[in-house]
């Protein structure tokens, strides 16, 4: 199984995805902020990243940018977010997304997307 990394500040939804991630395997890191998630990523070693978008520190948005632009990668990257607009959507996959779920969402959704792509 893969090594993925969770970004999310809300500790209730990042503990949930860590114990199912872990439960099918995958080794999961968490990061709680922008900030975090930035270092996390500059260090590497991830085969998928789950990114919630919005953050006290930022926009996860901008970090996925960052991911794509700057550090020039092509990581898989989930983003989830309470945001539901069409266009939002629009600007998710313009950043780079692999894919996007709507707050709150299916787990086992989720969790086949993520087996999809780690494979």
């Amino acid at each position: 199984m893969g090594s993925i990394l969770v970004i999310d500040d809300d500790p209730a939804a990042a503990k949930l995805l860590e114990l199912a991630l872990a439960r099918d395997g995958h080794r999961v890191e968490v990061a709680r902020d922008v900030s975090s998630g930035r270092q996390a990523v500059r260090a590497g070693g991830h085969d998928l990243l789950i990114l919630d978008v919005f953050m006290p520190d930022g926009s996860g948005l901008d970090l996925l940018r960052y991911l794509r632009g700057d550090l020039g990668s092509a990581i898989p990257v989930l983003v989830v977010t309470g945001h539901r607009q069409e266009d939002f959507l629009a600007r998710a996959e313009a950043a780079g997304a692999t894919g996007y779920f709507t707050k709150p969402f299916s787990l086992q959704k989720l969790l086949a997307e993520v087996a999809r792509l780690t494979g």
